[in-house]
């Protein structure tokens, strides 16, 4: 995985062995981009073609395409090939809302926190500053903390009644730069496909989507979880996970996360 128009952080490696498993050298690998995502622009090799070391190894470094979606690259040598898969990913701030720094904040008006309830408000604040970064650096910049305080600040308009987030509220405190598209459930007349699509869509465009899942919570009882998605690969979703450090894909197929 690696962050769409960089390098990846690893570069894609070979070797190439005899029947006796030995490395061979002198062996000459070539490296091609074999799939890349529609309309995908900027993605390259470091190197096309390498002749193999003492050690039998070659390498080159994918630059990740301008579209957060599924990239392959193709190494041949003689008769054999290689097909690695890679995937790229939106930049953001990855927030989480049990960071210190505001995890202990009242949750709008509730009993709770940020840090037990703030997975909706963490999720808006990486979406807000993802298009300050890449739309206009006039959108103001938020963290959960501020977030919070600014949605609470208008009311209803920003968190209807008991803390749910009113969606909207991030179009006012954005300078009306930001605003949301459309709502889509899964249900008996929108099922998951079209759902998948329709996400799809919108990370092909360069758009991260918010993603509302169920969630399995400690206590064996089911609850509401949002997080963003900013990426996919081979059919799973690369998320920024507000309520894990170290979640970071979903799978569309299962029906809830672990929390």
């Amino acid at each position: 995985m690696g962050i769409v128009g960089q390098p990846l952080p690893l570069p894609l490696e070979t070797i190439v062995r005899d029947a006796a498993s030995a490395p061979i050298s002198g062996v000459a690998v070539n490296f091609s981009i074999s799939s890349v995502p529609a309309n995908a622009q900027g993605q390259s090799l470091s190197v096309p073609s390498q002749t193999t070391g003492p050690d039998g190894k070659t390498s080159t470094i994918l630059t990740l395409g301008s579209i957060p979606l599924d990239y392959e690259v193709q190494a041949a040598a003689s008769a054999s090939t290689v097909t690695f898969q890679a995937c790229g990913k939106l930049a953001n701030d990855d927030f989480e809302q049990f960071d210190s720094r505001w995890g202990n904040d009242t949750y709008d008006n509730t009993t709770s926190t940020i840090g037990v309830e703030g997975c909706a408000v963490s999720s808006l604040a990486t979406l807000n500053n993802f298009y300050r970064s890449t739309v206009s650096s006039a959108i103001p910049q938020f963290n959960p903390g501020t977030l919070n305080s600014g949605l609470a600040g208008l009311g209803l308009l920003g968190y209807s009644q008991g803390g749910v987030v009113n969606w909207e509220g991030l179009n006012t405190l954005s300078g009306n730069n930001i605003r949301f598209v459309e709502l889509t459930n899964v249900d008996a007349n929108n099922l998951l496909g079209d759902v998948a699509r329709s996400a799809d869509a919108d990370l092909a465009r360069g758009r991260p989507v918010v993603m509302r899942v169920r969630r399995l919570k400690n206590n064996g009882t089911f609850g509401t979880h949002f997080v963003l998605a900013v990426g996919r690969c081979r059919g799973e979703y690369l998320i920024a996970d507000p309520g894990s450090g170290t979640r970071s894909t979903f799978d569309p197929k299962d029906s809830l996360i672990n929390n």
